[in-house]
C-alpha cells in the first residue's frame, strides 16, 4: 500500500553524502572559533578586524547633515551631466572634480572661458573678451584637496546657447 505524506508526516530525507574529497582546510578552525576571536580581542584592547584599516580624522564642522551633503552632491552631477562632453573631459568626467574647480572663487575667470559661468556686463568687463575657441585644458585649473565641495553655493548656468545642451 502507497504511504501518503503530510506536513505532519514528512518522508524521511537521506543526509549529504560525497564521494568527492573535502575541501574545509582544517588549520584555520581555531581562527574561526568566535570564542577564540573575543579572547584576542580582550587581549589587545582593540578589534583586530577594525584595526586593520587606517584611521580617518576629518573635519565634518562644515556639512550641515547628511541629507543635505547627498542633495548637493546629487545637484553637482545633474549639472555637471548637463554640460558639453567637451568641457566634461576637462574634468576627466568627474562631478566632484567640477565641484572642487566651481567653488573656488579664484577660477571664475577660467569658468566664464569655457561658458559655465555668465559673462560679465561689458561696463564690469572693460572690454569685450574674444569668443574661446579651440582647447582649454591647457588652461583648466586642477582641482586640489581639501576645497570646499559641500559649501552651499550652486553652481551658475551656462548663458552661452552654442555651450548648453537644452
Amino acid at each position: 500500500m502507497p504511504k501518503f505524506f503530510t506536513k505532519y508526516n514528512p518522508p524521511k530525507i537521506p543526509g549529504f553524502s560525497s564521494e568527492m574529497e573535502s575541501k574545509v582546510q582544517e588549520q584555520f578552525a581555531d581562527a574561526c572559533q568566535t570564542d577564540t576571536i573575543i579572547r584576542k580581542y580582550n587581549m589587545m584592547g582593540v578589534n583586530p578586524f577594525i584595526s586593520a584599516g587606517g584611521s580617518q580624522y576629518l573635519d565634518t564642522t562644515q556639512i550641515p547633515s547628511f541629507v543635505a551633503s547627498q542633495n548637493a552632491q546629487a545637484k553637482v552631477k545633474e549639472y555637471f551631466e548637463g554640460l558639453p562632453s567637451d568641457i566634461r573631459l576637462e574634468f576627466n568626467n568627474d562631478p566632484m572634480q567640477f565641484a572642487e574647480v566651481v567653488s573656488d572663487p579664484r577660477n571664475a575667470e577660467y569658468l566664464r572661458e569655457i561658458g559655465v559661468l555668465a559673462p560679465l556686463p561689458a561696463e564690469q568687463e572693460g572690454e569685450k573678451q574674444p569668443a574661446p575657441s579651440g582647447d582649454n585644458s591647457a588652461k583648466a585649473p586642477h582641482a586640489s584637496e581639501g576645497s570646499d565641495v559641500f559649501g552651499q553655493k550652486e553652481p551658475e548656468k551656462a548663458v552661452s546657447p552654442e555651450k548648453s545642451n537644452v
